[in-house]
């Protein structure tokens, strides 16, 4: 009984297992066959190229004539990183949500503003400039696109107030910017 006790070898302990197994061949062993891996997930599943490779060009060149990006064909690119950095300090999803899709809206081609395009619309510029100053007070740096894109829809510059006043949250602030809009002049 004494041999068989002494022949018996206490088992190693798994920190001691794993540490005989970390070795360079078995390192070589592991990357090869995490690339063969890799490669053969890339012939089965094809990727296309995207944003990195072609959209980058194709929005220059949108930007440079004026366009905002189109989402709206096939293997689109992914949304701008800015605005999903600023989705992501909304608190409410439906807010969030709203947000994304104004920002990805291309029902129809849009033109920026700037120096390289003016939109077409019914208000001068120094209308919309100081509707996008008015409203930056209670929206920060969204009232411009919110301006430009609200313009298309105005008729009027009244009603282009009412349409960016829905935009503010507490009725006291939507009251005051409505109060600062084309009637105001009249009052005075």
């Amino acid at each position: 009984m004494a041999a068989i006790q002494e022949s018996v070898q206490p088992r190693p302990s798994f920190a001691a297992r794993v540490e005989r197994l970390a070795t360079r061949r078995n390192a070589t062993r592991a990357l090869v066959a995490a690339a063969l891996f890799g490669i053969a997930i890339f012939l089965i599943r094809p990727t296309f190229p995207n944003y990195d490779s072609y959209y980058d060009l194709v929005w220059g060149k949108a930007l440079a004539h004026g366009h905002l990006p189109d989402y709206n064909v096939l293997r689109s690119p992914t949304p701008h990183p800015l605005a999903e950095a600023l989705a992501a300090f909304m608190l409410q999803s439906d807010e969030r949500l709203a947000f994304l899709r104004s920002c990805t809206d291309v029902s129809a081609p849009r033109t920026i503003s700037g120096p390289a395009a003016s939109p077409v619309t019914a208000f001068g510029s120094d209308v919309l400039d100081r509707a996008a100053r008015q409203l930056a007070d209670y929206l920060g740096p969204m009232a411009r696109i919110l301006v430009a894109r609200t313009s298309e829809n105005a008729h009027s510059e009244e009603e282009l107030y009412d349409l960016l006043a829905r935009e503010i949250d507490s009725p006291k602030d939507r009251a005051a910017f409505r109060g600062r809009g084309p009637a105001a002049g009249q009052r005075h």
